[in-house]
């Protein structure tokens, strides 16, 4: 287990994040099947992060109507959450923002995993896909975003746009990284000294299995 290197893919105009660009997937694999107390650990700091959820004055229709997040991936207390964890196992989160037709006032909010991000090698871009590994095929559903811009209402070019430039007026991705030494690209984990002790756990406890399941004998 190495610090992964962040080298420029010109073909697919992003920072790769890992050899294989996979780093993140081996990171999720690590949180999610490999060590108990690692993900036991992140569990309840996210539990800490996030608390009891936003606390806001229910009575006020506009706040509880952003609040409740309809048009989007969950709730704001649900989306602290997935954000919070995305945190603390990558060191990074994102959200896409979605502005209504008018671009005067956010519709919807979308939780995009952490793990399906790459950043672009352009200014302010990031790319998406749920499948890096093949991201060229259409079912991956590669695409690129422009980092959220507060600033409302449309470019005076906007009608004249394709499709696609026009989803990256209408629907933006806002970035939630931690600064670390040594990587413009992407945020090194904290706990990337001590990935190869997460993996001793697992496999320790995998050979304490197959002992017991062979009845202790060679």
């Amino acid at each position: 287990i190495h610090t992964p290197s962040f080298k420029i893919d010109k073909k697919a105009n992003i920072y790769k994040y890992g050899e294989n660009n996979l780093y993140p997937d081996f990171l999720l694999d690590l949180f999610l099947n490999k060590s108990g107390k690692h993900r036991a650990i992140i569990e309840k700091k996210v539990t800490m992060v996030a608390g009891q959820g936003w606390e806001f004055d229910r009575s006020n229709k506009d706040a509880l109507e952003f609040w409740e997040n309809s048009r989007g991936s969950g709730d704001l207390d649900e989306l602290a959450v997935l954000n919070s964890t995305d945190d603390e196992v990558f060191y990074y989160a994102a959200l896409i923002v979605r502005w209504n037709a008018t671009r005067d006032r956010i519709a919807a909010i979308d939780f995009v995993p952490a793990h399906k991000i790459r950043k672009g090698t352009a200014p302010r871009t990031w790319w998406v896909s749920d499948n890096w590994q093949h991201y060229k095929k259409p079912e991956s559903k590669t695409r690129k975003y422009i980092e959220f811009n507060k600033e409302p209402g449309l470019p005076k070019d906007f009608d004249k746009m394709d499709i696609g430039q026009k989803r990256l007026h209408t629907a933006q991705i806002i970035i939630f990284k931690n600064v670390t030494i040594g990587s413009d690209a992407y945020p090194h984990v904290p706990y990337q000294p001590f990935t190869h002790y997460l993996l001793s756990d697992y496999q320790i406890g995998k050979f304490t299995l197959n002992n017991v399941r062979n009845g202790f004998t060679g």
